[in-house]
């Protein structure tokens, strides 16, 4: 089993830590849903495949901010540290043709699946 990685820079865990401070603000925080948990879900998000533009998500209007947390939330798988079920955050920050085919490899497996030739 591979080990999720949690590699994030200083530049991006302030950038982190300033989301966390939003969420507790709007009442996201709740339950065994805690401050560490989504500081950890934002950095195996964003070391799993999936880089974020967490200087853009920390000055999002807070609308899209839940969206994106919310999501990651409901979508991270916490033994890979994956997103899973097509969930793309809006802050998302994919480099390259690479993670443009994957994106569009991903959206056609689903188109597929639900519209069968």
């Amino acid at each position: 089993m591979t080990e999720i990685k949690f590699t994030t820079t200083r530049a991006e865990m302030d950038q982190i830590a300033k989301i966390a401070d939003r969420a507790e603000a709007l009442g996201l925080l709740t339950g065994s849903y805690d401050r560490m948990t989504l500081i950890m879900d934002l950095s195996a998000t964003h070391a799993n495949g999936c880089p974020m533009d967490f200087a853009r998500l920390a000055e999002a209007d807070d609308f899209n901010l839940t969206h994106d947390i919310t999501g990651i939330a409901n979508t991270i798988d916490r033994e890979t540290g994956k997103l899973a079920g097509f969930f793309l955050p809006r802050f998302s920050a994919p480099k390259g043709p690479e993670a443009l085919a994957a994106i569009g490899a991903a959206n056609r497996a689903l188109v597929d699946a639900h519209y069968p030739a």
